[in-house]
Formats: C-alpha cells, structure tokens, sequence
C-alpha cells in the first residue's frame, strides 16, 4: 500500500510538472525557471499552474530581473571538420578550413562541408597554426539576451517566507495567483508597463501595506489585491479596489484617511506592536486593522464613534484594546473576533456599564480603567479620566446637570447648545449613524440642519442629549 501511494505522489508531482527551458539567477540571488515565449521570457513555477512549491520557493527580499541571459550549447552533429582552436574564453570556439587555415565569419560552403566560426572569436589570441583534427564534431555556446515580460500562473504561490518583491517596468502580465498566499510579502514594487494583473494576483499578501499600481493596468482581474490594506491605483479598469481594503486614500505614517481631515480612518498599514490611534480620528473603517497578526494592544481614542465591521479581526496577538471615548461607539460586526484569546477590552471606569450594555458579544471582555489618580498617587492609573470628578467620583450626565448649566434644544430647524458662565467645553454634534456632524470648543453652538435625529455631548460627559428636528 505504501508502494501505491508513493506512486500515486510521484504521479501527481509529474502531472502538475511543467518544461522549463533555462534557469538564471536574480539580482538578488534567488535562483529562477523562464520559459521562452513570443521572443521574451516568462518567470514560471516548474511544479505548475497550483504552485506545489519545490524549486521555485523563493524566501527574503527578491528583485526580478528585467532581462536574462540564455546561455545555450549548439551541436554541429552533422557538420564534419577539419580542425578546431579553443581559445581562453569558454564560449569561444573558432573553426578551420584545413586548405586555407583562415578564419571563416558565418557559414561557407566549401568543397566538403558546411562549417561554422563563432564570432566571440575575435576578442582571442590567434595561434601561427592549428591543428588538425579530422572528422570532429564541434560543439559552441551562444548566448541571447531576452527581456523578462511575464510572470506565469502561481510562480511564486505559496511562498510564504518571501517578505518583498521588486517587479520590473519590463513586465507586462503578471497571471493568475502568482504571488497568491504570500502571507509575509508585506513590500510590493510593480513595475509602471504592467497593463495585465490577472484574478487573485496578490491574494492572501496579508502583511502587505500600501501598494502602488501603475496607471497602465488597464486590465486588472476580480480579487487582484485581495485583504491588502490600501492600493493608489488612478488609472481606468473597472472593479476597484478588486479586493483591497482601501484605496486612494491620505497616507501619513502607518494610518491611511480618507481625506485630508484625517478623521475617517480607512486603513493601518505599519508593523504592528502597540499603536495609538490618532485623535483626530472618530470613524475606524471596515477591515482596517484587519489580519494585523503582528499587532500586541490598540488605544481607540475618545472621539471615535463608530468601529466598522472586521475592524480587528483576524488580529492573533492583539491582547489589549484601550477604549477613551466617554461613550461607547457602534460596533460593525466581527469588530474584535479571532483576536488573542486573553484579551480584554478596557474601558473608562465610570462607563462600565454602559459599555457591557453596548458591547454586547464582547462584554465579557471588557476590564474598568483606574481612570484618575487616586488620593495616595501622584501618577495617572489608566487610560481614561471620562466620567469622573476630580476627586474620583464619578460624573453624572446631562439629563441629571442643571439647565441653569446646560441647555440643549432644538428650535425652527436649528440645534441650540447654551453654556452659562464662562466656562468652556467641547462640543460634539453626532448623526444617527453616529458620524461626526460638527466639533467645536466653546461656550455654545448653533446651526441649522436637515430634519433628523442628532445626538449632542459636551466635554466629558458619560451621556448624549437627543434632539429633533422636524
């Protein structure tokens, strides 16, 4: 049984192996398999198209080359003659006519034969004399220079200890699933004459960040970018973002926004460990954090709203989530699954019930902060001070504070927000759906707006005032 099912193996292997027809090696040392196609070169996989790994598994940093050379050995096997000179050069065979003993530049027809002078030839030292060699069969090397344009179906699937790839502006197809599975590839350079990305190209290159795509891809497959986190691409193909989690976005350092406002945040596309969220951020877009394996803790800070689906998920080592804002945001689904399994989810002191009334799924996660510091300590306990006095206690909310402090109404389609004294808070203007209308610093607010729900906090407060406008 044994027997059969090594046979069986070894059948398979053989059915999935492809020809190549030379090997050269890349500038950054890997050796690679090319086959030559319509005049140029294509990378290929030789255990074939579903990329059963084998001697195509490259690892580290790779640097494709733009052009290789085919070093080729030709057999004269039915030319007979009459003596052969090898020089120094190891390609370098120069052949005789034994009447004349000269050298012939190209094929001659003389009155015994066809015979042959490798032109490197004459780059050698030329002998007085030859010698005679009768009836030999003379072998030369050649060499052609063919520029690399393609990389073929799966060529460097499943190669998951390949951390980047430099693809260059000769190549103009890349097919299907080549670097599919990539799971540590997290720096793409694709060449700007790529005009034909194939279905799944990058698929599964989780660890990739932001990755830019020559505007001549005018063809670029369903899945292409599959789970990278953000692409620049502003040429014309339809299907965007085929996969990646964003696109087009304002990059600065590891964060990538929608605009320049910097408060929707689309993507993170940094190394991981322990990362604080920008303040200037209230919306954390769907996958943005997504399959971030190498991130430990998160600090969400107090502006933040909404928290899109899968945010988090697929985040193996994310241990710690740091929650600021004074009230808990909008969950998407599958905001914080597949994380560590000790993980916890802590949350302003005052607000813990609020959040595990919130949190749902998630409740049993949640952890209090120690918020202020305590009578006996001059250093701050925790993330978060939202919801508590001065001296530790904990706030109350503004259905419980005197109107003769705040006044919160609606009146002739304006939203009204009245501070007395001289005091000084942040005000914060919410949507139904929780998005950002207005933030200002004041001691009030007015504005006119569409008819619909609005949510309003001032300062810290655990609580929002709901208002309508008709």
């Amino acid at each position: 049984m044994f027997i059969v099912a090594l046979f069986c193996a070894v059948s398979v292997q053989a059915q999935y192996r492809m020809h190549f027809d030379f090997t050269a090696v890349a500038p950054s040392g890997q050796t690679l398999f090319y086959n030559i196609f319509a005049g140029s070169v294509q990378v290929i996989n030789p255990y074939g198209l579903e990329g059963y790994g084998g001697e195509n598994y490259v690892t580290g940093d790779l640097v494709i080359p733009d052009s290789v050379d085919y070093i080729f050995d030709v057999p004269k096997d039915s030319v007979i003659i009459d003596s052969v000179c090898v020089y120094s050069h190891a390609d370098s065979v120069c052949v005789y006519n034994r009447h004349s003993e000269t050298r012939l530049d190209e094929w001659e027809e003389t009155e015994y034969e066809y015979v042959w002078y490798d032109t490197i030839c004459h780059d050698t030292i030329w002998y007085d004399t030859v010698t005679y060699l009768h009836d030999t069969i003379v072998y030369y090397l050649d060499t052609i220079t063919y520029a690399v344009t393609c990389i073929y179906y799966s060529a460097f699937r499943y190669c998951d200890s390949l951390t980047s790839v430099v693809i260059p502006n000769t190549v103009r197809v890349i097919r299907r699933a080549a670097f599919g599975d990539c799971t540590r590839l997290a720096s793409i350079t694709i060449g700007d004459s790529v005009e034909f990305i194939d279905t799944w190209v990058f698929s599964g290159c989780f660890a990739a960040g932001s990755v830019d795509v020559p505007a001549l891809a005018t063809s670029i497959g369903t899945g292409a970018f599959n789970a990278i986190r953000h692409i620049n691409y502003y040429g014309d193909a339809s299907g965007a973002p085929w996969g990646a989690i964003s696109m087009n976005g304002v990059v600065e350092g590891d964060f990538v926004y929608s605009n320049s406002t910097k408060n929707y945040l689309m993507a993170y596309i940094g190394e991981g460990g322990d990362v604080t969220i920008p303040a200037t951020v209230d919306t954390i877009g769907s996958g943005a954090f997504y399959v971030c394996n190498q991130l430990t803790s998160v600090t969400i800070p107090e502006g933040v709203v909404s928290i899109g689906d899968n945010a988090f998920q697929y985040c193996d080592n994310l241990s710690v989530v740091y929650m600021e804002p004074c009230v808990p945001p909008m969950l998407g689904t599958k905001c914080f699954d597949d994380n560590a399994d000790d993980r916890t989810i802590v949350v302003p002191f005052c607000l813990y019930n609020d959040y595990y009334e919130s949190f749902g799924d998630y409740s049993n996660y949640l952890q209090r902060d120690a918020g202020l510091p305590s009578s006996d300590s001059d250093d701050a306990q925790g993330h978060s001070s939202c919801g508590m006095n001065d001296n530790g206690t904990c706030m109350q909310g503004i259905a419980d504070v005197e109107l003769s402090d705040f006044r919160v109404y609606s009146e002739n389609g304006r939203i009204h927000v009245i501070i007395d004294g001289e005091n000084v808070y942040d005000i914060h203007v919410y949507d139904v759906m929780g998005r950002t209308i207005a933030r200002i610093t004041g001691s009030g607010y007015s504005e006119t707006l569409p008819a619909g729900i609005y949510m309003v906090r001032i300062g810290t407060l655990p609580a929002k005032k709901v208002v309508v406008l008709r």
